[in-house]
């Protein structure tokens, strides 16, 4: 039989095999296995505390588990720096995949252990840190050797008094740990004698004259019985929302003490907090403030908040009461309308590609499971949120949603973000099919340069595979058009042909995504990886 057609065979079905490397889905669809560097940044970026549509949280961390030491026999120095390179630039929403990374390379013993050391300080920069570290560590189990006890005690002892005073006062205690736990556990010896009267304070309680500073002030608000004493405590040595015991944090004054000197990722987790003692409010000076400060964007650049973090404070400010809590309050429009406009600022500039861009967005229903565990945010939602940034940044997008079919997303570049995600939350159904954006822009003669296609890769429902269907879309319309894959979940699967330099799978939600589709759009990848932005490490440290 003569074959005149070289695609006559794309109609094999999702879920039948067409290419030997390619691994079946968690429904059956064959698509690509992420090599184990690919699956560990994806990991690192997007953590797996939350369960996707198919697994639960834990089997995706055994999962996750095996990939780090599959990176770990190949290359310990390279793992160490990965995990580094994305905790210290503030790639993923927060910092506990990668500390999870990190004690795992510490368990493996030998090369990994060490590499694992030779990162230590850069990767665990916090008392909230130490005490995450500790519980991946418990989890993990294997005890304390003698080389884990040392790099505590070097954490611990390589800072200055007073900055160590700032970080065990501030995170006492995380997963039932505390910082007591740790000095005991690791053996910590004083190298002078304020780290000496610190350890004290904080094993035994005891305070002493040769305490850090911030001990005799923490020790006199704890103790304070009067609201101008808590104020005047505040005012006086700048103290944070952590230093003030809980029974005086409804009181509006005391938020208001608090504000000029808030960490902008702590005054944006606290909007409600700060709302609900009627701090904010329209038109008063609190919320004057609060806009003031989320308007600066040299700060929030500075600050490094992750634009998760302030979607996730738009979803639930806006939603006018807390997810973990029972707390309500009365929200401010223009604080939400703010959060909206900072989520935006909160990328790095990209520049426009000048190229045309199909979004296609999964609105499946294993997309509607959350893209973390602690966001009240939906992977379909995030992942709308990522076109409205793209969207503004470019001029000849068009977006689509898709499942087992395609419509038209209606989304403009003025609608509301709020409006966008719940538009996409009601059309989040059905099963998948991550052909569907070629095979619509083939059928429809639509010119496309880039097609950029967030998804969870659980494709199973088309009759041809998504490499085929671009391949199709290039031999028809002679356009080279490239493939940009979003991963929303920390699965190991992509649609993305990893030997079709046209095609590049991406992690979802990690600050340089637009800039990255942006310089692959223009470029083919090397250029892309070479010239994106190196990104310092956080003024700020959030912890989500």
């Amino acid at each position: 039989m003569k074959y005149t057609n070289p695609h006559a065979a794309l109609k094999t079905g999702q879920k039948r095999q067409t290419k030997p490397n390619q691994t079946p889905n968690n429904e059956g669809g064959y698509v690509f296995k992420l090599d184990s560097w690919k699956r560990l940044e994806r990991f690192l970026i997007l953590g797996s505390d939350a369960p996707t549509y198919y697994q639960d949280a834990k089997q995706l961390t055994v999962e996750n588990g095996k990939a780090i030491l599959e990176c770990v026999a190949l290359d310990a120095p390279r793992t160490a720096s990965t995990i580094r390179e994305i905790s210290y630039g503030g790639r993923g929403f927060n910092n506990d995949a990668p500390l999870f990374a990190l004690a795992m390379m510490i368990r493996s013993g030998g090369a990994g252990r060490r590499a694992a050391y030779s990162e230590f300080n850069n990767i665990v920069r916090t008392g909230s840190h130490m005490l995450a570290l500790m519980n991946a560590l418990k989890f993990l189990g294997n005890g304390w050797p003698r080389s884990l006890r040392s790099a505590v005690a070097g954490w611990y002892n390589g800072q200055d008094a007073d900055r160590m005073a700032y970080q065990t006062i501030k995170y006492q205690s995380r997963f039932k740990w505390t910082q007591r736990d740790v000095l005991r556990m690791a053996h910590v010896k004083p190298t002078d004698a304020q780290h000496a009267a610190l350890y004290k304070y904080i094993v035994k309680g005891e305070a002493t004259e040769a305490s850090p500073n911030l001990v005799g002030v923490y020790e006199r608000i704890k103790k304070a019985t009067s609201l101008n004493e808590v104020i005047r405590l505040i005012a006086d040595h700048n103290l944070t929302w952590e230093f003030v015991p809980g029974q005086w944090l409804g009181y509006p004054e005391v938020w208001a003490a608090l504000l000029p000197n808030l960490p902008l990722g702590a005054m944006i987790r606290n909007l409600g907090q700060m709302t609900a003692s009627g701090l904010l409010a329209p038109l008063s000076d609190g919320t004057n403030t609060v806009l003031k400060k989320l308007s600066n964007l040299d700060a929030l650049k500075k600050a490094r908040i992750h634009p998760l973090g302030v979607l996730n404070a738009m979803r639930v400010y806006g939603s006018g009461g807390g997810i973990f809590s029972n707390k309500k309050w009365q929200t401010v429009p223009q604080i939400t309308d703010m959060l909206e406009m900072a989520f935006y600022s909160s990328f790095e500039y990209v520049e426009p590609t000048g190229k045309r861009i199909l979004w296609a967005q999964d609105v499946s229903g294993s997309m509607s499971t959350n893209t973390a565990g602690k966001l009240a945010l939906s992977c379909c939602e995030a992942g709308t949120a990522m076109a409205m940034a793209f969207l503004r940044s470019e001029k000849t997008v068009k977006l689509t949603a898709f499942n087992e079919g395609i419509r038209e997303l209606h989304i403009k570049r003025d609608m509301k973000l709020s409006d966008a995600l719940r538009y996409t939350k009601n059309i989040n159904y059905g099963g998948t099919d991550c052909a569907m954006p070629m095979i619509w822009a083939k059928d429809n003669r639509v010119a496309v340069d880039t097609f950029v296609v967030c998804t969870d890769n659980e494709t199973h429902s088309g009759h041809t595979h998504a490499y085929q269907a671009l391949e199709a879309y290039r031999q028809k319309t002679g356009i080279p058009a490239k493939l940009v894959v979003m991963g929303m979940t920390a699965t190991p699967f992509t649609i993305a042909n990893p030997d079709d330099g046209g095609m590049l799978d991406i992690v979802g939600m990690d600050t340089q995504v637009p800039a990255l589709i942006s310089s692959f759009a223009r470029h083919d990848l090397g250029v892309a990886l070479a010239t994106l932005p190196q990104l310092p490490a956080p003024e700020e440290e959030v912890e989500a």
